[in-house]
């Protein structure tokens, strides 16, 4: 082919690239089409009760100028930064914070790592030299994969999606280019998948990414310790949010998912009878939906396809090495079902500590994914025929039989309940007919006639949209409502702010029964879950998977992490006491629990299901350490006037006759300093679980403020990893300027 004409065929798939790439971004916005333009939105389980409130706090920090370090509102303050699962410092969060309602960000966000998702994975598979249309295929699978929709609720593990190919697309290309700015490219992917929020799913990413590095392509030596460095270098950079978290989690002080209990590390294991849903995905119905690996039918038969037949060496590397990972994640994600292997699993530092193993699905639907784009340029050239081999058809029979035998002697757990075949036309005729469609355009694509292969190949294409779109989609229809729902606050809520001046702090506690956080009108009106969030209001329950653990000493487990706290826990006296201590002023409860509480507390007023009470003994947010006063404010001769609060700094002016004990009606966690007269002076327990000080008689200036050391250590070691990024950068790209007709890689 002479040379004008090699350079028009690139440029013309360059530009075909490009419109797929366009196609595969611009596809969750139409889709979404309703939410895109603000008309609808998502409010259900999770959506509207913690990550729009979590969207919330994230815009009011930032917007204000703060670090978002501390949480004031959830369980009387906790960590924020720390807690990761916010994601407080991913740039794409801070980005749409700033720009954004906090209901909108949520929305946006969905859509957009949905779309970077598409692109970087159909980046990946071009870098491995597939065709414009097998890394179309691979690409929409993973996007729109069952991973990806039956977890919208949980944008958490969305946003560390995109950062998985991208990190593999800049390694491969390193190794063909060895090109500095791919180096640091997968510095920048690590480091937005380590900022993404939620531990499990960066481990699992992690694990399959660092994998990929060391095992899946022949390279030399050096360019892989390159490209470690650059990963390690990135993590490095994300080190002003992880380091606080680690710090967290190895400090003992936190009740945390997982709490090293192996039947909270196997929960919500796949039942190897799961796997028919990989074919029949709506066998599988119910409350625990998130349990899914499919990929759609035409990219689960070409991932088959690919593996009972061979490769060049390269190809067949790569391809093995996806082969083994499906193999692998698979039985991880059985959990307690193949009971010897996760009981060794169990004892691995960090690994052990989750919970939820089926999430392993994430590396199989992704090695699926790359296995279907292998099978989708089988049919493209039309030899696979020549290239089937028998003896790779006998292991897999003998895979799938034994996870059979598995799925037969295996019994259901409360986590994993029976396949569920109804309705049955759904559950089993339109996989079927899936399957057929499937395999007519196979035959098609087979005919080795240009024109018929190309359209098969592209129908294949639509099937796998139109399949995905049709499982994934009405996950979460029903949770649609008008951005209303979110912008009109409840009417207690609008009381509430009334009566609470900003100086004045004071708490909220919503006695929540089990099913409110379902109810989304009654979770809203009741301010439980982390609904008091969305409304900035403070209270002492919360949904988050961390909870100090003297906090829930406290109050004797009666408030726990998920925040489910029983009406009848008022009749305790020390519940009652703590409540004091921490400064509820106002407390709602259903109308149905309201006489028990009518005993101890004010009525406020009604608000259809919801009673609002006052609470007269709630203390000020700084007082006195001494007994239980029989009024409710201070002794006349103390004086202390609040001159500055903002969650996590407060100021105030108090007048002691005699030396006092300072208590701050906080959650004491380390991190929380004290100044008296600018003064550093120590912060100490009070009550096993409140912040206190010496505070000596005349008048003073008195501070606490929150200065976590793990932040600050963090943000040393980001500044020394991103000078050593652009270093090492820096020192290649000049290597390369000065040896430009050296071999690839002979220069580094």
């Amino acid at each position: 082919m002479p040379p004008e004409s090699l350079s028009s065929s690139r440029d013309l798939t360059k530009r075909w690239a490009l419109l797929c790439a366009l196609l595969l971004f611009l596809l969750p916005f139409c889709i979404f089409w309703q939410v895109t333009i603000g008309h609808k939105i998502w409010a259900i389980g999770d959506f509207a009760s913690y990550q729009v409130p979590m969207n919330t706090l994230g815009t009011a920090t930032w917007r204000h100028g703060i670090l978002p370090l501390w949480n004031p509102y959830m369980e009387g303050g906790m960590v924020l930064g720390a807690t990761q699962n916010p994601g407080s410092f991913y740039p794409l969060n801070v980005l749409m914070w700033l720009l954004m309602p906090a209901w909108l960000v949520l929305a946006y966000s969905i859509m957009v790592h949905l779309a970077l998702t598409g692109v970087t994975t159909f980046l990946f598979l071009r870098s491995l030299r597939f065709h414009i249309l097998s890394a179309l295929l691979g690409a929409l699978a993973f996007q729109w994969s069952g991973f990806a929709m039956s977890h919208l609720g949980h944008v958490m593990y969305l946003r560390a999606l995109p950062w998985i190919g991208l990190a593999l697309f800049a390694f491969n290309r390193w190794l063909e280019t060895c090109k500095a700015r791919f180096l640091a490219l997968i510095s920048i992917s690590v480091f937005f998948l380590y900022l993404s929020g939620y531990p499990q799913v960066i481990t699992y990413a992690t694990l399959l990414i660092g994998t990929y590095f060391l095992f899946a392509r022949a390279l030399k030596p050096r360019l892989l310790l390159f490209a470690v460095a650059a990963a390690l270098l990135g993590v490095g950079l994300s080190a002003p949010q992880v380091l606080p978290g680690l710090a967290t989690w190895s400090s003992g002080e936190f009740l945390r998912p997982g709490q090293g209990v192996y039947s909270s590390f196997t929960s919500y294991s796949f039942h190897p009878a799961y796997t028919l849903t990989f074919l029949f995905p709506l066998a599988r119905l119910g409350g625990f939906a998130e349990m899914v690996g499919y990929i759609g039918v035409a990219p689960f038969l070409l991932a088959l396809l690919a593996m009972i037949t061979v490769d060049p060496d390269e190809d067949r590397r790569i391809k093995r090495f996806f082969v083994v990972w499906a193999a692998v994640a698979l039985p991880l994600a059985f959990g307690r079902y193949i009971a010897p292997v996760t009981k060794i699993s169990f004892h691995i530092p960090i690994y052990g500590a989750f919970e939820g193993i089926y999430r392993h699905l994430l590396e199989f639907d992704f090695s699926f994914i790359v296995l279907a784009a292998f099978g989708m340029e089988k049919l493209r050239k039309g030899n696979w025929a020549k290239q089937l081999k028998i003896s790779r058809v006998v292991p897999l029979a003998v895979y799938v039989c034994l996870i059979a035998i598995l799925a037969l002697v295996s019994p259901f757990a409360d986590q994993t309940l029976p396949l569920q075949w109804s309705p049955a036309s759904q559950a089993l005729w339109k996989p079927i007919l899936f399957i057929f469609i499937a395999l007519l355009l196979g035959g098609i694509a087979m005919l080795n006639r240009r024109r018929f292969s190309t359209i098969a190949l592209i129908g294949l294409l639509i099937l796998t949209v139109y399949d995905l779109a049709d499982f994934g989609i009405p996950i979460y229809s029903g949770g649609f409502t008008s951005p209303n729902f979110y912008t009109k606050d409840p009417a207690a809520a609008e009381l509430i702010h009334q009566r609470i001046a900003p100086t004045n702090p004071y708490r909220i506690l919503s006695f929540e029964a089990p099913g409110a956080m379902d109810d989304r009108e009654l979770g809203k009106e009741l301010l439980a879950a982390n609904y008091f969030v969305t409304y900035q209001l403070e209270s002492l329950i919360g949904h988050e998977g961390l909870q100090l653990r003297r906090f829930n000493a406290a109050f004797e487990g009666k408030i726990p992490p998920w925040g489910n706290v029983e009406i009848q826990s008022i009749k305790n006296l020390p519940f009652r006491k703590m409540i004091n201590d921490f400064g509820v002023k106002y407390i709602l409860a259903r109308n149905a629990g309201a006489p028990q509480l009518s005993t101890y507390y004010n009525v406020v007023g009604t608000f259809g299901p919801i009673t609002l009470f006052e609470n007269p003994m709630a203390k000020p947010r700084l007082f006195i350490d001494e007994p239980e006063p029989t009024t409710p404010t201070p002794t006349i001769e103390d004086a202390i006037q609040i001159r500055k609060y903002r969650g996590d700094r407060i100021e105030a002016d108090v007048n002691f006759k005699q030396t006092r004990t300072l208590v701050h009606g906080t959650s004491y966690v380390k991190g929380w300093k004290a100044r008296v007269d600018g003064k550093e002076t120590p912060v100490f327990l009070v009550d096993e679980v409140l912040q206190g000080i010496r505070v000596p008689a005349g008048n003073h200036r008195i501070e606490f403020y929150y200065d976590p050391k793990s932040f600050k250590q963090g943000l040393a070691i980001s500044i020394v990893s991103l000078g050593l990024l652009l270093g090492m950068c820096l020192r290649i790209r000049l290597r390369n300027k000065s040896n430009p007709f050296k071999a690839e890689g002979a220069n580094i």
